[in-house]
């Protein structure tokens, strides 16, 4: 069973301070403070430490915008309706016809998310595209959140915002993702049962090469309309906001004065 937020803090922050590491060379290069750099080991738990309660805030803000996005009625329409169309998709691969269109066709690879309409029209799912992308980017929007993924009961994701390399495979067959595997596989109900109204769970921090710091987060939540399983929706933290939390120029200076 998930543990609470709560219960997991100092799960997450030592997470945290794993990430820290990752992300001190940035910090140099972006703080230019020659004291960042003589950082030992025991400094960066530390500075973890000092940033508990902060980093505690960060998340429960977060799992209070993922339950706000997984409950809003028009991110439950529209998780319902691109449900619908990609099990109306008539390839025997549906993921593949979707990155071929999406992805591989894409005329700006650099920024997926700005292809809203495609001129196929031959599939349902290419025509509500239209409609529903621009349902997720409001949902999106003024949130701590660059991406939405959403999932079917076998684990397929059938929709990507940012149209990553999840969209259209199998989460438990992506590299490097077997944590948001598991947690998104926790909130699939079992065949026949009622769906349970879980609350978001948070991934850890986990390597990522696709994002500009290495390291990726995810908050997942199940989508649930009127009492029925949609879909399982993961939405994928902005790391440049967990960065400001864990390298705050102000701890790293208060830990340079009392000669951490």
């Amino acid at each position: 069973m998930l543990r609470s937020f709560t219960g997991r803090i100092v799960f997450v922050v030592l997470a945290s301070a794993l990430a820290l590491a990752a992300v001190l060379t940035f910090a140099t290069q972006r703080m230019a403070e020659e004291t960042v750099t003589d950082l030992s080991s025991e400094a960066i738990v530390t500075a973890a430490g000092a940033r508990a309660a902060a980093l505690q805030s960060w998340i429960d803000s977060l799992s209070s915008q993922a339950a706000a996005v997984a409950s809003a009625s028009a991110l439950q329409a529209s998780a319902r309706e691109f449900k619908s169309a990609w099990n109306q998709l008539l390839d025997d691969d549906p993921g593949a016809r979707l990155r071929q269109v999406f992805v591989d066709a894409n005329p700006n690879p650099q920024h997926r998310e700005e292809m809203v309409a495609v001129d196929d029209t031959s599939e349902r799912y290419f025509i509500y595209h239209a409609i529903g992308h621009k349902a997720v980017a409001s949902a999106l929007s003024d949130t701590g959140f660059d991406d939405l993924v959403l999932f079917d009961d076998n684990g397929r994701a059938f929709y990507s915002y940012l149209k990553d390399d999840l969209f259209g495979r199998r989460i438990a067959g992506a590299a490097g993702k077997s944590a948001l595997a598991d947690v998104v596989k926790a909130m699939i109900p079992a065949p026949g049962a009622k769906p349970a109204d879980l609350k978001p769970a948070f991934t850890s921090f986990m390597p990522d090469p696709s994002t500009s710091v290495g390291l990726s987060g995810y908050f997942v939540a199940p989508v649930i309309m009127e009492g029925r399983f949609v879909a399982v929706v993961a939405l994928r933290v902005k790391m440049a906001q967990a960065i400001k939390t864990l390298t705050d120029k102000h701890v790293v200076q208060r830990m340079t004065n009392v000669g951490v």
